[in-house]
């Protein structure tokens, strides 16, 4: 039973992570199984695999970011900010690591519809009934497997999954 986007951790493994870009020390192992924990990495730091993902390139800011909506949205987002305390530097990606198993998928945490951090308290990814990520600011629901949203204002879009792999030792890496 394959997750859509996971590596599986295989103890009998001997491929060494030598073009991959460890998370701060993220282990699987410390991650409880279905559960998810946010990370920060500098985004200088991504593997170019990563960065396409991303694609940084594409602007999805309104084109007048003096008009209400978008003035709206920046101040959700300072205050998502403020709330949360996040001393982060403007330069920081931050992702999300989901795991079931020995398995892992990892995200972007940000929504795609509107793009704040789907965790409004740190580490708390989940609805109530456990099942599906979800974003926090307007209640879309992801499948956590998939990243794809199910339910919101965002249905059909998806998270952005980052491609990684898992070391014998449990280390998440990013490709």
């Amino acid at each position: 039973d394959m997750l859509a986007c996971e590596k599986e951790l295989d103890a009998n493994s001997t491929d060494a992570m030598e073009q991959g870009t460890s998370l701060p020390p993220v282990n699987l192992n410390d991650i409880p199984d279905g559960k998810a924990k946010g990370f920060t990495i500098h985004q200088d730091l991504l593997p170019e695999k990563c960065a396409e993902n991303m694609n940084w390139e594409l602007d999805w800011w309104p084109e007048d970011i003096n008009n209400p909506e978008a003035q709206a949205l920046e101040r959700l987002k300072e205050n998502w900010k403020e709330y949360r305390g996040d001393g982060e530097e403007a330069d920081v990606v931050r992702l999300l690591v989901y795991r079931r198993d020995k398995k892992a998928c990892v995200y972007v945490n940000e929504c795609p519809h509107n793009q704040l951090p789907l965790d409004f308290h740190k580490d708390e990814f989940f609805s109530k009934d456990g099942k599906h990520l979800r974003c926090h600011a307007h209640g879309a629901l992801f499948e956590p497997e998939t990243g794809t949203c199910i339910k919101g204002p965002c249905a059909g879009n998806a998270l952005t999954p980052l491609p990684s792999e898992i070391e014998d030792d449990g280390i998440v890496v990013l490709q």
